[in-house]
């Protein structure tokens, strides 16, 4: 009990950390004068990246120098090349996830109304055009998800299993984190079920690059829905 809350608890640390740096770190670049040929998207991608950065270096880092003993490849589940299965165990999961998904999101539409379930994502990211929308879909669709999976599906997960923690368990507990991280009721509650399906694939494989191409194929199809399908009609 005490290994599950000092991880949730390091986990929220490491994120506000995260966070006040990130926000430091733009606040000085600004008053230096160099984000003034930035878009909004670009400004966003960037201190995305950076987020990450900091969060994975403080929740991994930290301990690494106080122990004197990084966490290995293995606990981190990138310990070797994506295989075959890998895929196949990811579209098994992808599938899952969005029939569960939809089946509780449903749920809480009729029985929970207090929590809106059709609530936008605040992306902070406006629709992109031009170069943006590369930079958008490197944040969103490839650098999201290796270091989310890294953070979540990686280090927290391997953790708790090294430390003996059940599969159940230490599933619940990274995926309510991974929620929470979300920042949104709806958004949490649909990330999570993904979680769910992604510790998965964790278990039966070993390794996290199920759980990357799942949250490849989720933020891919989020991403044509939110920026692309939108100007479909005007391009055609």
């Amino acid at each position: 009990m005490l290994l599950v809350l000092g991880l949730s608890a390091w986990s929220v640390v490491a994120l506000l950390v995260a966070v006040q740096l990130q926000w430091l770190i733009f606040s000085a670049l600004y008053h230096l004068g160099l984000l003034a040929d930035l878009s909004t998207n670009v400004l966003t991608v960037a201190q995305g990246i950076v987020l990450y950065a900091i969060m994975f270096t403080v929740l991994v880092g930290a301990p690494w120098l106080a122990m004197r003993r990084g966490p290995g490849l293995k606990l981190l589940g990138i310990d070797r090349f994506p295989e075959w299965r890998d895929i196949g165990v990811a579209l098994s999961g992808i599938v899952g996830y969005f029939l569960i998904a939809g089946i509780v999101m449903w749920l809480f539409a009729e029985y929970v109304p207090q929590i809106d379930v059709n609530q936008a994502q605040d992306t902070g990211v406006s629709m992109p055009l031009g170069m943006d929308r590369l930079w958008v879909f490197l944040l969103f669709v490839a650098i999201g998800p290796i270091m989310e999976e890294l953070i979540f599906r990686g280090y927290l997960y391997g953790v708790l299993r090294r430390r003996g923690i059940s599969f159940v368990v230490a599933t619940i507990i990274v995926s309510v984190l991974f929620g929470l991280a979300h920042g949104q009721w709806n958004v949490g509650i649909n990330v999570g079920i993904l979680s769910i399906m992604m510790c998965i694939g964790r278990e039966a494989t070993d390794s996290i690059w199920p759980g990357i191409l799942m949250h490849m194929m989720k933020n891919g199809i989020a991403y044509y829905l939110l920026f692309v399908s939108p100007i479909v009609p005007g391009i055609q």
